[in-house]
């Protein structure tokens, strides 16, 4: 199957009401978890350092 003969396709299909109606409460939904999901990640880097370092130390 064509990848761009397939992206072609859904975005013509979502220019239709009925994916408009579909792709765009999709497309809210998957930024908000992407942030979310960043959010996260960002905010355990400091914990993950520590927990890194504690290691570290105890092996030398």
């Amino acid at each position: 199957m064509d990848f761009f003969a397939f992206i072609n396709g859904f975005l013509a299909w979502s220019q239709t009401p009925l994916g408009a109606n579909i792709v765009g409460p999709l497309v809210v939904v998957l930024a908000t978890a992407t942030g979310i999901f960043l959010i996260k990640c960002i905010r355990s880097v400091p914990d993950r350092f520590d927990r890194w370092l504690k290691r570290r130390v105890g092996l030398i």
